[in-house]
């Protein structure tokens, strides 16, 4: 019994040998090419580029200034845990995700984003450029429908920002040329006045989650202008994207006079598309708009407003369960 028990024993080890003699071979390898070098030079061999990621980060922050570890996955906290060790004592804060990092008052105000499936490096980013990543590619809009093509839209609301947490809101949008030749769409956003510019070959669509910061580079909310040098197709939806909201967005056609009803809770919403003030009577009480504003007035019930040039309005509100809804002048 005792010579069958060392057989197998022999049999199963030479397996073993067999299998992880490369790996062994390997190692012993590495062991020996690290000799006599110093633990920094260790580091940087082993651990390249994340500890060289770790270094640059350090050397460029100040040392007395903390920093926010924002993970992408459950896997990455051993590489924040390193990242900790490695740049101490320098004080860290470590978030899985960034909704706990929005969420904390006391957050350090630079981030060090680690996220394994992006990048083997530890990467020092922006709170903006961080969200955008963790939307990604992932569109809540399906279907966009269209209306009629036409060169000129004003969309009375875009945004690409953050409500009271969890709300995380964007604009999703698509155009689409279906004439043939290239057209030169102009965007502008107001009242902050950014701009972009986008060729669309014939039959040519394209569409963005978050038409704001993918177009213009930042985070902001206001109303758009499009104009294009041929007819076009679009079509914007306004997202809350932790309940996968979508509010389609109706195009403003701009009047003098209108009456609006106000439900509690609600904003109404006023824009002024001029480039000088623009005095709106509201139930017989004057507000001025400043130029190619977007206002929210408060009120609730119903609101007659008059100006002596066109402007624009619209309703939004939310329900007990945070829901957003969207009410626009001419529309029932």
């Amino acid at each position: 019994m005792n010579r069958l028990r060392a057989a197998a024993f022999a049999v199963v080890f030479l397996s073993l040998a067999w299998i992880t003699a490369p790996r062994l071979m390997e190692v012993m390898r590495e062991a020996a090419g690290l000799a006599g070098s110093r633990p920094e030079q260790r580091r940087e061999r082993l651990f390249a580029p994340f500890y060289a990621s770790v270094k640059r980060i350090d050397e460029i922050i100040p040392k007395d200034e903390p920093l926010a570890l924002v993970l992408g996955q459950p896997a990455d906290s051993g590489t924040g845990l390193f990242f900790n060790y490695y740049a101490f004592p320098r004080r860290t804060k470590l978030y899985f995700g960034l909704e706990p990092y929005r969420i904390d008052p006391s957050g350090p105000r630079r981030i060090v984003r680690m996220d394994g499936r992006r990048s083997a490096e530890a990467r020092l980013m922006p709170y903006d450029a961080v969200r955008a990543e963790e939307i990604g590619r992932d569109h809540v809009v399906r279907d966009f429908g269209f209306g009629e093509a036409g060169r000129d839209f004003v969309v009375p609301i875009v945004s690409s920002g953050d409500g009271p947490a969890p709300d995380t809101y964007t604009t999703e949008g698509v155009l689409q040329n279906s004439g043939e030749t290239t057209a030169h769409v102009a965007l502008r956003i107001n009242p902050s006045g950014r701009q972009a510019h986008v060729e669309l070959r014939p039959g040519e669509r394209r569409a963005w989650n978050d038409v704001v910061y993918q177009l213009f580079g930042a985070l902001d909310v206001g109303w758009m202008e499009i104009h294009s040098d041929q007819p076009v197709l679009a079509g914007f939806y306004f997202v809350s994207r932790p309940s996968r909201d979508a509010d389609r967005v109706q195009f403003a056609r701009f009047f003098q006079r209108a009456r609006i009803d106000v439900p509690v809770g609600g904003r109404l919403w006023v824009l002024n598309p001029h480039e000088r003030e623009l005095a709106v009577r509201l139930n017989g009480g004057e507000h001025q708009l400043p130029p190619r504003s977007l206002i929210p007035l408060v009120w609730v019930g119903g609101a007659e407003l008059v100006a002596e040039d066109e402007w624009y309005a619209f309703v939004s509100w939310r329900d007990r369960g945070g829901k957003t809804y969207f009410r626009w002048v001419g529309q029932p």
